[in-house]
This record gives structure tokens, sequence and C-alpha cells, in this order.
């Protein structure tokens, strides 16, 4: 069976929208989803890495809790776990664990594993995962350049990324032809394999 992994922050969800919200009020500072085309968004905010995750562990609970599925995601997921081996995969913290669960099971959204972990291509390769769906340009190059494939969502700060083991998605829709088209292409290649 085809083994997919989703993330869940700017891929399943849109956390930017919570995220600022949320930052704006911590700062006064009124910045806009519309004004985040970095993907370390939190430089806006005047903060380095440590002042972005002191803050991110005061406030991520409302944070996750109050971010939306991005349309269709739901109901793709949904059809996609009837298929597939669905293992959610992201990069929050253990401290988010519950939220993130809670989350999960009030917008109905199945899975069969859950892993959080931030060395996703390491977690990919020991359970076998054929593609990752997520936002964080980083982990496209790196698993492009060691020849996996992987879905991209479309934000503005991954524009800039390209390679042809990375498939660009702008809405969930496109979600399953993309894996449909990745799946025949791995059992034919199996299927030559065994000649």
């Amino acid at each position: 069976m085809y083994h997919i992994a989703i993330d869940l922050d700017n891929t399943l969800l849109n956390t930017s929208k919570a995220s600022i919200s949320q930052f704006n009020k911590l700062t006064g500072i009124d910045l806009f989803p519309t004004d985040e085309n970095h993907y370390r968004y939190y430089e806006f905010y005047g903060w380095n890495e440590e002042m972005y995750e002191v803050a991110y562990e005061q406030i991520g609970n409302e944070i996750h809790w109050q971010s939306d599925p991005y349309p269709y995601a739901v109901e793709v997921v949904k059809k996609l776990f009837r298929t597939y081996q669905l293992t959610i995969l992201t990069a929050r913290p253990d401290l988010f664990y519950d939220v993130t669960l809670k989350w999960l099971q009030f917008h109905d959204i199945p899975f069969h594993d859950i892993v959080f972990e931030r060395e996703k291509f390491r977690i990919c390769e020991s359970l076998n995962i054929d593609m990752l769906i997520d936002d964080a340009p980083h982990y496209a190059m790196e698993f492009s350049s060691k020849g996996k494939r992987f879905m991209i969502m479309d934000q503005p700060y991954n524009r800039n990324i390209n390679h042809n083991l990375i498939h660009r998605v702008t809405e969930w829709k496109e979600v399953i032809g993309i894996l449909s088209e990745c799946c025949e292409t791995k059992l034919q290649n199996s299927k030559l394999s065994k000649i």
C-alpha cells in the first residue's frame, strides 16, 4: 500500500492566519496574513528563533486550536484514508500533542499514525513513506535531492522551489490526481524491476 505522510501547519490547515493574529496580540504589531511571504515570518516581529520559541510555547495551544483546515482538505484526506496508509507528520513539539489530537478529532480527520518530529526525511525512510505532503521549502529540497517525491503545498515562501520530483499543489482537490499518477509510476517501476 502506498504510504503518505501529511504535514499539518500551512499544509492541512492555515496556521499562518491564527499565528499572525496571536502574535499581533502579543506584540501590538499589526501584520496581516498577506504579509507572510517568508517561511520564518516571526522575523517580521523582530524576533530571532529563540524569542519565537518562547512566545510559541506560551500561545501555541491557541494558535493550533484556532487554525482552520484549508478548503477541501478534510474531504480529500477522508478519501485518501480509504486507499492509502496515512501518517500525520508534524514538526510541532510534543508539548502540543493534546491540542493536535483534539483538533484532528474535532475536524474528523482520519489517520493511521501520527509522528511529532523535525527530522522528517529520516522518519519517512524508517516508516517506508512514499511521499510527504508539506509546505516547507527545506524539506522539499532535502527530499528531492535524495531522490524522493514530494508534494509541496503552494505558499508565498516556497514558490522559488522547483524540481522534477516536487509536485506543486495549489489546492487540496489536486492531491488525488497527483497521487494517482505517482502510484501508477511506482507500480510500473515495481513490475519492471521484477522482469
